[in-house]
């Protein structure tokens, strides 16, 4: 059997991590992350299916990313359960819509897994995803090219503040997922 060290990772979550659920597993399951209850439901039921469930279509591409729209800009953005932030703009997206002009930020650096990204922290006025509508948050916006928030597929990556309110249900084998209160 191979072990992971991955002791590296407690910094950044506070706790011990044991293991990740990746790709592997996603790609064959419906997932079911339960923020409210801290619980992770994995199963292979792809025919879940609830009236009150709006399915939002998702593309993977190892991640999964989502269509929204921030500002009145329409993109995709990456879904990262791993970014513990709110929104966090990439590097294209910021320096070709000015994201920057006329808002008030301030220094902020991102340090992860890969390394460390020069940002400033503002707020986000708003970001729709579905029938979500997300308005006045605090906000990455990259100021510098390099590693992930240098994706210019992407407009951004939504993380973990964002999601914890709901019961986030991922379906990749059906290119789908839904937030449930």
């Amino acid at each position: 059997m191979t072990e992971l060290d991955l002791s590296f990772l407690k910094p950044w979550f506070k706790v011990p991590v044991k293991g990740i659920l990746g790709y592997g597993i996603f790609a064959r399951s419906v997932v079911t992350l339960d923020f409210l209850k801290n619980e992770v439901i994995i199963t292979n039921n792809y025919d879940i299916d609830n009236k009150t469930m709006e399915w939002l279509p998702i593309s993977v591409d190892r991640v999964p990313s989502i269509l929204g729209t921030f500002e009145g800009h329409k993109g995709w953005f990456m879904i990262d359960i791993g970014n513990p932030d709110n929104l966090t703009l990439h590097y294209n997206t910021v320096k070709t819509l000015n994201l920057l002009d006329n808002r008030k930020t301030r220094f902020s650096p991102l340090s992860a897994v890969g390394g460390t990204t020069q940002s400033q922290r503002g707020i986000g006025k708003q970001l729709n995803i579905g029938h979500l509508l997300f308005k006045n948050f605090e906000a990455n916006f990259v100021t510098e090219e390099k590693g992930a928030y240098a994706n210019r597929n992407y407009l951004g990556t939504i993380g973990l503040n964002f999601l914890r309110s709901y019961k986030v249900i991922f379906d990749y084998r059906n290119n789908r997922m839904s937030f449930l209160k």
